[in-house]
């Protein structure tokens, strides 16, 4: 399995864990991207994801806005 289809299973474990938390919706669009949107303390964000991310600098670019989406939340990792 190479590296870049790792994350995209990671990224995709990640989005899971977010879909079991409350207000949190999911779809996955017609062209294949995911789709979140996220409510936390009256605050909502949306998330706009490929399916599969390809290579690594794009994945990372998809963690970085998962991470600062939450963020911006309120929703500490860990």
């Amino acid at each position: 399995m190479s590296g870049s289809e790792t994350q995209d299973r990671w990224l995709e474990r990640l989005a899971e864990q977010l879909r079991a938390r409350e207000g949190v919706t999911y779809e996955v669009l017609k062209d294949g991207r995911l789709a979140l949107e996220i409510s936390h303390n009256g605050e909502t964000g949306k998330l706009i994801m490929p399916g599969a991310a390809g290579d690594y600098r794009t994945q990372k670019n998809h963690y970085s806005l998962m991470r600062e989406t939450l963020t911006k939340l309120g929703i500490i990792e860990g």
